[in-house]
Parts: C-alpha cells; structure tokens; sequence
C-alpha cells in the first residue's frame, strides 16, 4: 500500500490511502490525546472557525476548565529561527 502522510500531530497520524482516503490513525498514551485546532478540524471534516467557536462555548458554559484542557506547547518553525506557541486541546 502506497499511504501518503498528511499530516502528524504527534500520536495522530493523517494520511491518504491509495484510494484518496483521508484516513486517521490514533494513538492513546495514559488515556490522553491532545490535537490542535487544525487536527480536529480535520479529524471532523469542518472548518477550524467551527472547532473554535465549540471549544470557546464550552470552556464559556463551563462544561470543562480550559486549565485542564488547554496546553501551550512551543515549536520550532522557518529553519530553527522562529518560536511558534500553539494551543493544544484535549477533552475527556
């Protein structure tokens, strides 16, 4: 099989099958996955405007603590030269 990798957030692996198939693969650690916006985005097939007014509502109504919920994780981008802060999200 000739899988095409998509995309990779950490434990969750994006990729087309031969098909064309978007296909996701996860992998649990300690019960927990985290994903950014853009991966759940994917992982529901919306648009991330979508995911972020969800998450926004339900840290609003008080369904979940966004401590509990929301990590800050640094990366690297443009070569090693810039310093990227994106929100990672995990929900119970």
């Amino acid at each position: 099989m000739q899988d095409k990798l998509i995309g990779n957030e950490k434990n969750i692996l994006f990729y087309n099958d031969e098909e064309g198939n978007t296909k996701i693969e996860v992998l649990l650690e300690n019960e927990d996955v985290w994903l950014k916006t853009e991966a759940l985005a994917n992982l529901f097939h919306v648009k991330r405007p979508s995911i972020t007014k969800h998450i926004n509502n339900i840290y609003n109504d008080g369904e979940l603590e966004e401590k509990s919920t929301c990590s800050i994780l640094e990366h690297m981008g443009n070569n090693g030269k810039q310093v990227y802060n994106t929100k990672y999200y995990k929900f119970p």
